[in-house]
Parts: structure tokens; C-alpha cells; sequence
């Protein structure tokens, strides 16, 4: 995770179900933040969101496959003048 230049690393390991994941991505663009546009370019998904308000907000998602059991995600999220970026990298390592 990057906040403001500074480079965080966190690493987690659990049980999901990428179809839920995948699903609730698509639909992050329920409530107040809708979706923008959801593009595929080459390999990627591009998935953009914003949040209209007084301090506007912003989401944009880089979903990138790597073969059948891992994906990359780089999710840049903006508030304001503010921004974050989060990368994940998932993969599957055995059953749940």
C-alpha cells in the first residue's frame, strides 16, 4: 500500500471465493460512488467509479489476470488532493 509516497507492505492470507470478489468489484459502484465505465484494454479490466459531493472522490481499479490462479490489482483511490494506491496480488495456493 502507498499513502502519500510512503510504501506499506502488508501480506494476508485467507480463504475467498473469486467469483464473489470479482462480482463485488463490478458492483462497487452501487449507493452514492456509480460506476463510470468498466473497459477491458489487452488483458486488463479498467473499472472507474466517482463520487460527486463536496470533496469529490475517486476510484480507479487496474484488474490484471495472471493465468488461471492469480490476478494483480492496483485500486488509486483520491479525495480531494489526497490519494492513496493499494496493490494486491492474489493467488490461489490450495483449497480452503
Amino acid at each position: 500500500m502507498e499513502i502519500n509516497g510512503k510504501v506499506l507492505q502488508h501480506t494476508t492470507k485467507g480463504c475467498t471465493n473469486p467469483t464473489d470478489f470479482l462480482q463485488s468489484l463490478f458492483h462497487i459502484g452501487r449507493g452514492l460512488c456509480p460506476t463510470i465505465s468498466v473497459t477491458k484494454s489487452g488483458a486488463d479490466y479498467l473499472i472507474k467509479t466517482s463520487c460527486p459531493g463536496s470533496t469529490p472522490a475517486t476510484k480507479d481499479i487496474v484488474l490484471t489476470p495472471q493465468g488461471d490462479s492469480a490476478y494483480k490489482e492496483v485500486s488509486i483511490d483520491t479525495l480531494g488532493t489526497a490519494k492513496s494506491k493499494v496493490t494486491t496480488i492474489a493467488k490461489r495456493v490450495g483449497d480452503c
